[in-house]
């Protein structure tokens, strides 16, 4: 496991060694064919505002496992991204976003949870060809969105308690 701090940008494989309080973003993810491994650590954002962990460039072939992400606007934000795998996380209690990806196509998001963000816990934006199996959205604004987002596999997922909508797919 190696220290990392708020705002780091992460260009190998890591483990996390701790716990984050992050006064604004919490971690960059800049590099492809990468793995990020929260190892069960908590990354804690400023409070409604910043991201949890995002990506500073286009990924392809990266995993982001085992992180619990609270306290930020977005909690695991993704643009332009393929072949992602997110597995094994958290998103709570984050202002707007739980999981968003935007752009981003051929990814595998699997046994997540998102659960009380004041927005949505799962939302694709114009990203197709996702699998998306065994996640919880629970107590959300909406479960699980999808806007303009085609052939994607959604299997054994479950929305409970969310204010809106379990399930929102929308198309322009």
């Amino acid at each position: 496991a190696v220290h990392v701090s708020c705002g780091d940008r992460i260009t190998s494989d890591t483990v996390l060694d701790s716990d984050l309080f992050c006064p604004g973003d919490g971690l960059i993810i800049t590099s492809s064919n990468i793995t990020l491994d929260c190892a069960g650590h908590t990354i804690v954002g400023p409070g409604f505002s910043g991201d949890g962990i995002w990506n500073g460039a286009s990924l392809n072939n990266a995993a982001v496992v085992n992180c619990n992400v609270q306290k930020f606007s977005r909690g695991f934000v993704f643009f332009d991204s393929s072949f992602l795998t997110l597995t094994n996380n958290v998103a709570q209690n984050n202002g707007f976003l739980g999981f968003f990806l935007s752009g981003s196509s051929n990814n595998s998001i699997d046994n997540n949870v998102a659960n009380n963000n004041g927005g949505t816990g799962f939302f694709l934006e114009l990203s197709s060809f996702n699998i998306l199996s065994n996640n919880i959205a629970q107590n959300n604004h909406k479960g699980f969105q999808f806007d303009n987002s085609f052939d994607n596999n959604i299997t054994d997922n479950s929305a409970i308690g969310n204010i809106l909508a379990g399930f929102q797919i929308t198309s322009a």
